[in-house]
């Protein structure tokens, strides 16, 4: 039984298995040029922030990975960072090429090159907590315990003032 709506006949249209999600299909996008830029694979750019950590993946990106002629060992990992960024990443150099090469699962990466130039995103700061807001009091009736009890007493009157002040 043919579907009169559709524009392809049936005998002709292919499909590809089930539907995939973006993530699947990024590492097959990303491929090509993360090849041209040295990397053994796009992973290591999609994975980034597991391997070294979101702490240190917010504040460094990754450029290119070189590597000496007809080797895929001891290669140089080139970033990019802010400039009080690039201290802490010379001082845990050792950390972050370790899990790097742990990640690749051999001696893939031996030296960082780290240039200064990025511009950190903002972020949206933690809220202080003056800032907080408080639906309802502490309810502190079922605690026992009265040097708890006191404490959180004196916690809720110190934020009631501080977001008077504010």
């Amino acid at each position: 039984m043919k579907n009169s709506n559709s524009p392809i006949p049936e005998d002709r249209r292919k499909r590809y298995g089930k539907a995939r999600t973006l993530g699947k299909c990024l590492n097959h996008l990303v491929e090509p040029i993360c090849k041209k830029q040295g990397f053994v694979n796009a992973s290591v750019v999609l994975d980034w922030p597991q391997i070294v950590g979101q702490s240190f993946a917010d504040l460094c990106q990754i450029i290119k990975v070189t590597f000496p002629f007809n080797s895929r060992l001891d290669g140089c990992l080139h970033m990019n960072t802010t400039s009080s960024m690039a201290a802490v990443l010379a001082y845990e150099e050792p950390l972050i090429l370790e899990k790097i090469n742990r990640y690749y699962g051999y001696q893939a990466i031996s030296q960082l090159k780290i240039f200064h130039g990025l511009k950190p995103t903002k972020k949206k700061p933690v809220q202080d907590v003056a800032e907080m807001t408080i639906s309802s009091p502490i309810q502190i009736e079922g605690i026992t315990y009265e040097p708890l009890k006191e404490a959180l007493a004196n916690l809720g009157q110190y934020i009631q003032k501080a977001k008077k002040r504010d």
